[in-house]
């Protein structure tokens, strides 16, 4: 016994881009970024702390990446110049993502606190576990493998 299709197949792709074309027209899609930069002491040629909020309204498209730049004028102490494991940042972000296969409303707050690192680049850590033990399983770029109180 044969079995015939009730569709054929350029009826199947006509009738999903119809949907499609009808579902997408009801997506006004946005992107209205704003910025906004604080300084704690804007005095010339004072130290201070400053904070940068990078904010998109809800429902607008997402990005794929942000690049910013601090003004040469400003000056940034070199690396080489505060120990290593120093705060020099932070990053907080409250982003809304469709994770999974989800709907886009899955809310996902992350936070990263920057320290000062080594500018070696012979000073390597491995993403390996070179110290593998049945008792110690973590990887040697999540210990403080020299016990100075830094996870490197």
């Amino acid at each position: 016994m044969r079995f015939k299709p009730l569709f054929s197949g350029g009826l199947v792709v006509a009738v999903l881009a119809a949907v499609l074309f009808v579902a997408a027209r009801d997506v006004e899609a946005t992107f209205a970024p704003s910025l906004v930069v604080e300084i704690t002491d804007p005095t010339a040629e004072t130290p201070s702390d400053f904070v940068s909020q990078f904010n998109l309204p809800e429902n607008d498209v997402n990005f794929a990446a942000v690049v910013a730049f601090i003004p040469p004028e400003w000056g940034v102490v070199p690396g080489d110049q505060m120990p290593i494991g120093t705060p020099v940042g932070s990053l907080a972000a409250d982003s809304t993502l469709g994770l999974f296969g989800g709907n886009c409303n899955q809310k996902l707050p992350v936070f990263f606190e920057f320290v000062n690192a080594s500018l070696d680049p012979e000073d390597t850590v491995s993403f390996q576990d070179t110290d593998k033990t049945d008792d110690d399983t973590t990887a040697d770029y999540a210990k403080d493998v020299d016990n100075n109180g830094l996870i490197e």
